[in-house]
Parts: C-alpha cells; sequence; structure tokens
C-alpha cells in the first residue's frame, strides 16, 4: 500500500526541470495493508457503489517487519475528529519533542493550545511549513493564523520552494505519523482523510531525519517578523483568516 501527501496529477508527478510539488510518500507492507485496503474499498462504494470482492481485492497479507502500525480514517460520514483527536492525545504525551511538517498549518484553537502547553511544559516544538504555498490566500491566513498565538517555545520554519506538501509528525523519537491530513479544519472536520501512525524508533528516526532535512534548509519565522509586517499587509492576511473553516 502507499500512503502520504502525493496528489496523482501532473502538478505533482513528472514533468522536466525543478519539480513544481515537493511530497513524502511511504510504501507499506504487511497486516497494516489490509486496514488501508478496507478503507479504500469503503470509499470506493460509497463513490462507484461498487463492491470489491474476490481475491484479487483480498489476498492473504503476511507479517512483514517489525514496525507495528495502525490506519486511522477520518471523514464527514464517520470518525469525525479521529485524527485531530490522535494528534491532541500524541502532543499531550510528549516528552522531549514534537515535530510538525504540514503545507497548511491552519489548526482550531483547541489543537493549538495543546501545542502551547506542550511548549510551556518545555517540550521542544518544532512546526515546518512551506515559505510559500500552491494557493496566495493560504500564504496570507497562515501568517495571520500564526500571528495570533504566541510562539513562545514553538519553532516555526519556512521551507523554500518547491512547495512542500509533504505531512509527517513525530513524538519523542518513539512515535510518527504520516498520511493525507493537513493541520487545518477542512481535514479535521469536512475531507475524506487516512493517517498511519507508527510505533517505534526505526519508523520515528525515518521520518525525524526527513524532517531534519527540511529543517537545515529552511528559514526560521519570528513573532518579531509577524509583528513587523505592513498594516496592509496584516489587514489583508486577516481578512483571510475569516475563511478558516474553508480554507
Amino acid at each position: 500500500a502507499f500512503t502520504g501527501g502525493m496528489n496523482i496529477a501532473s502538478n505533482n508527478i513528472g514533468g522536466e526541470g525543478k519539480p513544481k510539488v515537493m511530497d513524502v510518500q511511504a510504501r507499506l507492507k504487511g497486516p497494516v495493508v489490509r486496514q488501508l485496503m478496507l478503507n479504500f474499498a469503503w470509499d470506493w462504494d460509497f463513490t462507484a457503489s461498487e463492491e470489491l470482492q474476490g481475491n484479487i481485492w483480498w489476498p492473504p497479507v503476511k507479517r512483514a517487519g517489525r514496525i507495528a502500525m495502525r490506519g486511522i480514517a477520518s471523514g464527514p460520514d464517520e470518525n469525525l475528529g479521529h485524527i485531530e483527536e490522535v494528534f491532541a492525545t500524541a502532543i499531550e504525551q510528549a516528552i522531549k519533542r514534537i515535530r510538525i511538517v504540514t503545507p497548511y498549518f491552519l489548526p482550531e484553537d483547541p489543537l493549538f493550545h495543546v501545542l502551547q502547553r506542550a511548549a510551556l511544559r518545555g517540550v521542544k516544538v518544532d512546526i515546518v511549513v512551506p515559505q510559500q504555498t500552491n494557493h496566495f490566500y493560504f500564504n496570507w491566513a497562515i501568517a495571520a493564523h500564526l500571528a495570533t498565538f504566541p510562539l513562545d517555545g514553538i519553532n516555526c520554519y519556512l521551507s523554500p520552494a518547491p512547495f512542500d506538501h509533504s505531512k509527517l509528525m513525530s513524538v519523542d523519537g518513539h512515535w510518527s505519523m504520516l498520511g493525507s491530513a493537513n493541520w487545518d479544519a477542512r481535514s479535521m472536520r469536512l475531507n475524506f482523510e487516512y493517517q498511519v501512525e507508527c510505533y517505534g524508533k526505526q519508523a520515528a528516526k525515518m521520518v525525524d531525519d526527513l524532517i531534519e532535512g527540511k529543517i537545515a534548509n529552511a528559514r526560521k519565522l519570528t513573532a518579531k517578523t509577524l509583528a513587523s509586517r505592513p498594516v496592509p499587509v496584516k489587514l489583508r492576511d486577516a481578512a483571510a483568516r475569516l475563511f478558516l473553516p474553508y480554507l
């Protein structure tokens, strides 16, 4: 099974010259593949009114590797808010370090507040977002959103072009997650999303290594930088943020 942030679109795959989008996609083997397949089959039946049956769709799945994994689905039809709950629970359990990579960082207040609580108790929090997203209004809304929260103890990094559409998270070097969900209200409330959480150092190290590379090439965003925006820019960004539930 394959999962991650990559869209099946000409913008995301192929092409000549420099890529327009950077992303992370994972190939999974073992019992977790059945979990992804079950969710795919439910979504396919919902969309196409066709049940996927037979060994071609449901072959025996053997154990592979030593990484324990769990698939988590969320959508407006059922399991609403499950991914947000897992995010929040992982953050609350963190002791040393939280790392997040997301193309769109527009979490609702409760999720941002758990990040702030983690920072206040001494957990190092690193957030990596693109310097420029693929939609200009997201750039404006993200800037306004970050400006409304104290960034004390939270390190926010801006990754350079090409637009980074990766969705990654790790906690304490022991727990990690990847999949399709963004850190915004739309992914938590409106979209059909799927995440895979991984337990243990082996998977967490792979995710952390990816995040380390992104941070190394990024520049840090500070509260001072956000505060120094001209007033017309602040007003524009604030207006874009009003549409947060739909972005």
